[in-house]
């Protein structure tokens, strides 16, 4: 009796710690999500093993929810923010550098705060500025002030968020942090310019963000280097940044209980294609990291391929907030990260200026949907550089891969309503603003 008893014991407690692990999220009451601007996978150690540019966020994916594959949905700023906001593809939520629909829907920040919690955001402005809707929902809205056409680093950043933790720590938050320092311009602090880029002596200004289009044909291969060594200067940079941050949550005894979300907008190319900046539906413009760290949730890397609309329903189910009151076009990866789920194949979708892509598998589809573009069509596994495009020798693949976008958008009719363009408006900026679009090296509006 002595030994069914221990064993009536050990059972209990094996079950009871395994309902803890399942259930730990559902008393989630603190949120972080932070966006690094224009940051590639790729560029981090947790992604490729040959860079040694990020051992704080290394360290973290090691410990976390590391997601192997996810696709942004836009590789621009306003519409690729929304997206992981509001869980909707670019052409449905319709908000873009150039237009702010009027939203007849209540937004996922707003329905966060309905539930409880504390909302604040510190971003770097430009294209999150709240000229394009971003503020909707947020108790505090922050943006670091331009100062003309110079980057500013992340000490005014770090200081106003963490004032803001002291003093709302022990509330149910949900944070947002964003920074461009890894946007060009290319200007890391010279601690770490002296430490990855020093060496160059050739004439590319790393204090101006040069229009996208001036670099075709203009660089040679040690501009290049350079670039990606002052790219790999800004990323360490940052990450001694989030280091700070995780330090700022354990000293303040809540990181344990924090749900964070660590992710990028976009990447960037740094020579790929002879082109360098973003805009463009290619691979390396689209893969970002995303690392989630999950109470209660062991480490684990997910192989399966996630989209950042994944983002806003996997923190809904997470807390236990019922979404039916907004229509989440991506879906949730709780029971994903409870290893519930095998990977899967699914349609990976991506817009930008007019044209699509669909990704499947190892197959990548980028057309117009009104047809006037000549399809590319690219084999990641044998061309990850997408150098080769196969599209006329695969019409029968070009139609398939198609049908899931026209599918999704002749589902979401009813949802595209719901966000409303005026003819001709543009978001009213100001001047401040539009300065620091230029220094980002966008055309002003």
């Amino acid at each position: 009796m002595r030994k069914q008893g221990k064993y009536f014991l050990l059972i209990s407690f094996f079950l009871l710690l395994a309902a803890r692990l399942l259930n730990a999220e559902s008393s989630i009451e603190k949120i972080i999500l932070i966006s690094v601007d224009t940051l590639r996978a790729d560029y981090l150690g947790c992604y490729n093993s040959k860079m040694k540019t990020s051992p704080n966020l290394d360290r973290f994916a090691s410990e976390n929810i590391l997601f192997l594959h996810d696709t942004a949905q836009a590789p621009t700023t306003a519409p690729s923010h929304k997206s992981i906001f509001y869980s909707l593809y670019p052409s449905i939520h319709k908000t873009t550098i150039h237009s702010v629909p009027e939203e007849k829907l209540e937004s996922p920040v707003q329905i966060l705060r309905e539930n409880g919690f504390a909302t604040a955001a510190f971003t770097g402005g430009g294209q999150l500025n709240r000229s394009f809707g971003f503020a909707r929902g947020f108790d505090s809205y922050w943006e670091l002030p331009a100062q003309g056409n110079k980057k500013q680093h992340l000490d005014q950043t770090r200081e106003v968020a963490f004032n803001w933790l002291e003093k709302h720590y022990q509330e149910k938050f949900f944070l947002f942090l964003h920074t461009y320092e890894v946007h060009c311009p290319y200007d890391p602090p010279d601690a770490f310019f002296k430490k990855w880029a020093s060496w160059y002596a050739g004439d590319f200004d790393r204090s101006k963000c040069q229009p996208n289009l001036l670099f075709y044909g203009r660089l040679t291969n040690f501009d290049y280097r350079y670039i990606r060594d002052l790219y790999s200067a800004e990323i360490n940079y940052v990450d001694t940044f989030v280091g700070e941050l995780f330090k700022k949550l354990q000293a303040l005894d809540i990181y344990d209980h924090t749900l964070i979300i660590f992710i990028s907008d976009h990447g960037e190319s740094l020579g790929e294609r002879n082109y360098v900046g973003h805009n463009q539906l290619y691979e390396v413009q689209l893969h970002v990291p995303w690392i989630m760290h999950v109470p209660g949730i062991r480490a684990a890397r997910i192989e399966a391929p996630v989209e950042s609309i994944d983002v806003m329903p996997t923190v809904f189910e997470l807390l236990g907030i019922k979404n039916a009151s907004f229509p989440f076009q991506g879906m949730s990866l709780k029971r994903m990260i409870n290893s519930m789920t095998p990977n899967f194949e699914r349609a990976i979708i991506s817009e930008a200026r007019g044209r699509a892509r669909i990704r499947i598998g190892n197959l990548a589809l980028i057309f117009s949907p009104d047809g006037k573009i000549p399809e590319e069509l690219y084999n990641l596994k044998t061309d990850p550089q997408e150098m080769e495009n196969i599209a006329d020798r695969n019409p029968k693949t070009v139609e398939r891969m198609k049908s899931p976008y026209f599918q999704m958008m002749a589902m979401s009719k009813n949802l595209s309503a719901q966000f409303v363009l005026t003819p001709g408006k543009k978001p009213e900026l100001s001047e401040e603003t539009s300065e620091q679009l230029k220094a980002l090296g966008y055309v002003a509006q």
